[in-house]
């Protein structure tokens, strides 16, 4: 009787201590790791080429949604149209310029046509006036007397050779004069039509277009890389901008502990309220995104400034709040917890009852 009491009296101690190691070994492990607060960065650029006109912020300036931040003159040289222009003013030299060969070449064929023919004339006109020649000299040495004119046949001969000279050079004249009118006419015209679509597209690139440019986010300027009157090629930055307050918080934790976070994890972030780091504030917020690669972490979140600390990078999502960019902050996480069978196991295996 009394061996059963102290059995049943063992029985019950072993009860409470198995629940106690139970309720111990389950309760939620809380792990502790340091983070900044940052912000994401806003871009300022084109997809097309710009000149700065005017800026009308400073860096550090704060700005809201709306504000005109820039002006910018856009220039449209890669339009269609001016493509297209470009491509009727090509077509227009092309074919202006093969008509002015055709022409020129049909003009040289007639100056050479000409001074051949003439050229056989003349050569006619030298062989009547050598033989005319030759025939005064004979008449004066048989007859005795001076002799110097021309007979009536090789007159008649060399007048008719003169017109004919004169007729060849009149219709080649005239022949020339149409070609030469005609290079006119396609010069004139090609100048013409080229003035109308040079004209256009001067019109097109001085086509000055302003851009007012906005402030995207409520926020700060952050950099600005370009001076008024610089040019910009396309997506070049402009500068940047990001939001008052930090978006979200960098944290490193220690790789040994990283696999037991989840991306969509709550999480408390302890924060310093005023100047003289006396007053703490907490905020709840979630877990972003989790590296997959081990880095070093930042000097400012060494106790030891020079021995290496390796670990991942938590990006934290913050809810709308007042802190300063660049803070050091303190997460507070809730790691999963192991699994009741396996705690269970463990107990049993420690009580050796298994």
């Amino acid at each position: 009787m009394k061996s059963g009491k102290i059995i049943l009296f063992i029985s019950w101690l072993l009860a409470v201590a198995l629940l106690f190691f139970i309720t111990v070994t389950t309760e939620k492990r809380t792990d502790q790791f340091m983070g900044l607060t940052e912000s994401k960065e806003k871009v300022i650029n084109f997809t097309y080429p710009v000149q700065l006109k005017k800026i009308n912020v400073l860096p550090g300036q704060k700005v809201k949604k709306g504000d005109i931040i820039a002006q910018v003159l856009k220039t449209e040289i890669y339009s269609s149209k001016v493509n297209t222009l470009d491509y009727q003013i090509d077509e227009i030299n092309g074919k202006s310029k093969s008509q002015i060969n055709k022409l020129q070449s049909e003009l040289d064929t007639i100056e050479i046509k000409e001074n051949s023919d003439i050229s056989k004339i003349d050569y006619q006109i030298k062989q009547i006036q050598q033989k005319e020649q030759q025939r005064i000299k004979l008449l004066s040495s048989l007859a005795n007397i001076s002799q110097n004119r021309v007979s009536t046949t090789s007159r008649y001969k060399l007048q008719s050779l003169e017109k004919e000279k004169l007729y060849i050079r009149k219709l080649a004249k005239t022949k020339k004069d149409d070609i030469l009118k005609q290079l006119q006419q396609e010069e004139s015209l090609t100048k013409s039509s080229l003035a109308k679509i040079k004209d256009k597209k001067n019109f097109i690139l001085q086509e000055e277009v302003i851009i007012q440019v906005k402030a995207p986010i409520d926020g700060e300027i952050g950099s600005i890389r370009f001076n008024e009157q610089e040019s910009l090629k396309s997506f070049e930055t402009l500068m940047t901008m990001h939001t008052k307050y930090p978006s979200y918080v960098t944290g490193y934790i220690h790789e040994n502990v990283a696999d037991q976070l989840e991306i969509g994890q709550e999480v408390e972030i302890e924060y310093v309220t005023d100047k003289y780091q006396s007053g703490i504030g907490v905020m709840d917020a979630k877990v972003k995104t989790i590296s997959s690669r081990i880095v070093n972490f930042p000097v400012r979140l060494k106790k030891y400034k020079v021995v290496p600390l390796w670990g991942y990078k938590i990006h934290i999502e913050l809810p709308e709040n007042k802190l300063k960019l660049g803070q050091k902050v303190m997460i507070s996480s809730e790691l999963k917890k192991d699994s009741f069978d396996a705690k269970l196991s463990k107990i049993l295996q420690f009580l050796k009852l298994k």
